[in-house]
């Protein structure tokens, strides 16, 4: 009997030769493509100060995503409107999306909508983002 974990490893193996196609399955050079160059550091941020967010290129990339698939929340004014202030209080709400099952999934991330907002509100500054 093959064994759950082989099974998936076959199946999504499938899928993935079944979506690459006969030409190899570069992906289109578009925004919602994946650069290999953002995955060197698959992290969508960086940490420059306590409290302070600063996004990498795949994070605005991803931020660009939301405000393009949830219009309503296409102004900073409405994201920080529905974001909490303070890291405590965006950690319990992130811990609060995951446990309530409010994800998206953008750019083959999953993540906690709050996590998405804030990666929303710095694509829309184009700078650091003050969790304070």
């Amino acid at each position: 009997m093959i064994q759950r974990r082989a099974w998936l490893f076959l199946v999504g193996g499938g899928l993935l030769a079944a979506c690459a196609g006969p030409e190899g399955g570069a992906p289109p050079d578009d925004e919602d493509s994946v650069d290999p160059a953002d995955l060197k550091d698959v992290s969508l941020t960086v940490t420059a100060a306590p409290g302070l967010l600063i996004l990498t290129g795949e994070g605005r990339k991803i931020g660009r995503t939301y405000t393009r698939e949830t219009p309503s929340e296409a102004k900073a004014a409405s994201l920080l409107a529905e974001l909490p202030r303070g890291v405590e209080a965006l950690s319990v709400r992130i811990a609060s999306d995951y446990a309530g099952d409010d994800v998206v999934v953008l750019r083959g991330w999953i993540l906690a909508r709050t996590e998405a907002r804030l990666l929303a509100l710095g694509a829309l500054q184009g700078g650091p983002i003050s969790l304070r």
